[in-house]
């Protein structure tokens, strides 16, 4: 058996790192100002509350993002186990990131839902904005 030739990591690049300069951008102007509006309105605790809402979503959804580039030369077979892989792992993290904070104090939990909705809804919106931008190729070579 012959294993399976390496996808080129040029249709896979190119639109991560839309992604990741979009999100950057947006993340650039959404965070002063949550921060900001939270900390008038809600002190530390819901200044906290948008620290933890953007940058949980920013860190498990970019976290996708590096694994994809640093396998972007793989095989399809080992792209996907390590894509998978990682999830699986970003999954269990997160929810023992959620344990730990339940119990604390020290963050606004109305902030941190703003927040949190924002980052998600900002994410998706950059990777359809820049997947339907990208001229990916239905077939490489």
């Amino acid at each position: 058996m012959s294993a399976t030739k390496p996808s080129s990591p040029r249709s896979l690049v190119l639109p991560m790192k839309g992604i990741l300069r979009t999100v950057g951008i947006g993340l650039a102007v959404a965070f002063p100002v949550l921060a900001l509006a939270a900390a008038l309105f809600a002190g530390w605790p819901g200044f906290w509350g948008v620290v933890l809402g953007l940058g949980i979503p920013v860190v498990f959804l970019g976290a996708t993002v590096v694994v994809a580039l640093l396998t972007a030369r793989a095989t399809p077979t080992v792209f996907g186990a390590v894509v998978l892989g990682s999830w699986l792992a970003k999954i269990i993290v997160m929810a023992g990131v959620l344990a730990i904070i339940d119990t604390a104090d020290f963050w606004s939990r109305p902030w941190f839902f703003v927040a949190f909705v924002i980052g998600i809804v900002g994410w998706l919106s950059a990777e359809a904005a820049t997947v339907l931008r990208s001229q990916t190729p239905y077939v490489d070579t």
